[in-house]
């Protein structure tokens, strides 16, 4: 068994406005020290906007005021009180055509058969694509205006950690980040070497997307981590825009053009909601966080974590008219992964267990700021309870509850029963 603080690669699903306890459970877990030599972010979706932001330096607590999180706790600088909140209301409010906002996946489904079915529309707007003002990069680049100015105001502290040389290079590329491609990314993390990126809290960003067009759809990983057929295929993407197209949620929000591909993509979370892919992440040390539990239970009965089955083909088709298609490359990771040794897989709880807690039900609803809070605090205090029990002691270990209770627990009491 290994020590999970070296835990290099850090993953993160998708969940829509669940997100924020992704907050919480990173922010117990940086705390404890348990993810200080991390050296690689993954996630899709609302994991993809979290992974990409921790991989070019955000603070969690940064992250976690643009994500609505007010806490006594967190300070707030200066130039984060200017910043637009993310949400999907509010993204979708900077579309250029304001695209219909479902209450839940139900809502999603019943508007996409009449829209799609009776009227003869494209659920998708395939035709009203968009590249640099897709409204997931125009709030990106609102924070990374603002982190920008507080990094470059930190220029001594860099250089006590890197020395002057190396920091003049990086503020140099800094000033361009939101238009950095994967290899400019991948590049300058070479030119600071891996320790020194570790640092700095920088690190490798892989996250995924959903192709489309008129006829199909087809899974799409990018990364900056070299040394894989995705990074090589897609190294010339900008890492804000494989962000916004792994977040960008069909019907609420119009495609991504990616014109260095010549392609538009949607929501990563269609066929790999939890992106591990082997070939990119190997053997290293690996903690995923999922959102919500009954994935996970699956995974501690079968040792293999599934993104994608029989009955999502089944909606995705009836939904959106297309044929889905999934490489040889891509198979591991969308039809199911083993769990191995070197991972620790973690279901955050679905919804908050404590009492008068109001939780966030649905993906795409508007939390209020106190549900929040809630969430943030509910996953800060799940993380801390198994950290007390050991349970990130070591890696190799899958940690999720049913009904409050610890999964593996409950399952060892009903096979004494039998």
């Amino acid at each position: 068994m290994q020590l999970v603080n070296n835990t290099r690669n850090v993953i993160l699903s998708g969940g829509g406005s669940k997100g924020v306890s992704h907050l919480g459970a990173i922010q117990r877990l940086e705390k404890s020290k348990r993810i200080s030599h991390v050296k690689h972010w993954g996630g899709t979706s609302a994991g993809s906007i979290l992974a990409y932001n921790k991989a070019i330096g955000v603070p969690t607590e940064t992250l976690s005021i643009f994500s609505g999180v007010r806490l006594s706790s967190i300070k707030i600088d200066k130039e984060l009180e200017k910043i637009t909140p993310i949400s999907l209301r509010n993204i979708v409010k900077q579309s250029k055509k304001p695209k219909y906002l479902p209450s839940n996946m139900i809502d999603l489904a019943i508007n996409a058969i009449l829209y799609g079915r009776l009227l003869g529309g494209d659920p998708l707007h395939m035709g009203e694509a968009q590249d640099n003002d897709h409204p997931i990069v125009k709030i990106q680049i609102e924070l990374l205006s603002a982190y920008k100015e507080m990094v470059f105001k930190r220029r001594k502290e860099a250089e006590e950690l890197v020395g002057k040389p190396k920091t003049k290079k990086l503020f140099e590329q800094l000033e361009e980040v939101e238009s950095m491609t994967m290899e400019q990314w991948s590049g300058l993390l070479d030119m600071l070497g891996e320790s020194e990126m570790i640092k700095l809290g920088l690190g490798h960003f892989t996250t995924t997307a959903t192709v489309v067009n008129e006829k199909e759809m087809r899974p799409i990983t990018f990364t900056s981590m070299k040394g894989s057929t995705f990074y090589e295929a897609h190294k010339k993407v900008p890492m804000i825009k494989a962000m916004a197209a792994s977040a960008s949620f069909p019907w609420a929000l119009p495609p991504v053009r990616l014109k260095a591909l010549g392609i538009n993509c949607i929501d990563g979370g269609i066929f790999q909601n939890l992106p591990y892919i082997p070939e990119i992440f190997g053997k290293e040390n690996t903690l995923l966080l999922h959102l919500g539990n009954k994935k996970v239970q699956d995974a501690w009965d079968s040792e293999v974590f599934h993104n994608f089955g029989t009955l999502n083909k089944f909606a995705i088709q009836s939904l959106f008219k297309r044929e889905l298609i999934v490489g040889e490359e891509y198979a591991s990771c969308v039809n199911g992964f083993k769990i191995n040794p070197n991972m620790t897989l973690v279901g955050l709880n679905e919804k908050v267990t404590s009492e008068g807690i109001d939780p966030i039900t649905t993906l795409l609803g508007e939390p209020t700021p106190q549900q929040l809070r809630d969430s943030y605090n509910e996953a800060y205090k799940f993380i801390e309870k198994y950290l007390e029990l050991g349970r990130f002691d070591s890696n190799g270990d899958i940690i999720v509850e049913f009904a409050g209770t610890p999964y593996g627990d409950l399952m060892g009491k009903l096979k004494d029963l039998d």
